[in-house]
């Protein structure tokens, strides 16, 4: 197995890892001089086949090539997420970068608990380490934007993407009629909203009737908060991401 670490590489091209990241692949994954691991420069999204190298007492490590960007989707995907309860929403936003999302934003929707949204500001950087130990785990290239809390008509505000779908297990749409009625042309970009474990109220769910948002269930049957966003993120990128039934890939580790 090869193993993953984040990089730094200064002006000069010199590349480099943070105390943490050389503690993690020497002490827990117990590589030595000589041994090879794969390097995410994050500036660049780029990921370099790396060795690490004995200078004097200390290790460094070297370059030995780029791999390149990798495992990045065609389909540009914005989670709108309202806060549900920490393990559960940890949980979530570490699937949904597994699973290809690029910018993830905390929402404030109208049954999400009061008390949840004390602690957005103090959870910020778990969040973000959470979502980039989840980019080396899955080989992505880049750590998916994490946006501020907002409410759901500020998410509405942004320039209009190329689709907006809402999960509500109360909606008689589907995802294939998302498809066929009317016609859609394949999105590139795509906005998924999802409630709080109360749901959505009826002023939000008109909110995005009148932004042209499509509602729509995922199955018959009632999924968890944390389960419809990865059930819905599987279902987008087969239909219009890079999950497929053709055997194009090939792993690069």
């Amino acid at each position: 197995m090869i193993y993953r670490a984040v990089i730094n590489i200064d002006r000069f091209g010199h590349p480099s890892l943070s105390e943490n990241e050389m503690h993690h692949l020497v002490r827990v994954r117990r590589l030595s001089a000589g041994d090879v691991f794969l390097g995410l420069h994050l500036e660049e999204a780029v990921w370099y086949r790396c060795v690490l190298s004995q200078g004097g007492k200390s290790l460094g490590i070297k370059i030995e090539q780029p791999v390149g960007m990798v495992a990045e989707s065609p389909l540009r995907i914005v989670l709108g997420v309202a806060l549900i309860k920490k393990d559960k929403f940890e949980w979530m936003i570490q699937k949904a970068c597994e699973m290809g999302v690029q910018e993830i934003i905390p929402l404030q929707t109208r049954y999400v608990e009061k008390s949840r949204l004390l602690g957005v500001q103090r959870s910020r950087l778990r969040w973000k380490k959470i979502m980039e130990e989840s980019v080396k785990q899955c080989g992505r290239s880049r750590i998916p934007l994490l946006g501020s809390l907002r409410n759901t008509e500020e998410l509405l505000q942004r320039p209009l993407p190329d689709l907006r779908v809402v999960l509500d297990p109360k909606s008689k749409k589907s995802f294939k009629e998302v498809l066929v009625k009317p016609a859609l042309k394949i999105p590139r970009e795509l906005i998924l909203f999802t409630g709080p474990e109360g749901g959505w109220s009826d002023e939000e769910l008109e909110l995005f009737r009148l932004h042209e948002a499509r509602v729509i269930h995922i199955g018959p049957r009632i999924l968890r908060a944390e389960t419809a966003v990865l059930a819905a993120l599987s279902v987008a990128q087969f239909l219009w991401g890079d999950v497929t039934l053709r055997s194009k890939f090939v792993p690069y580790s």
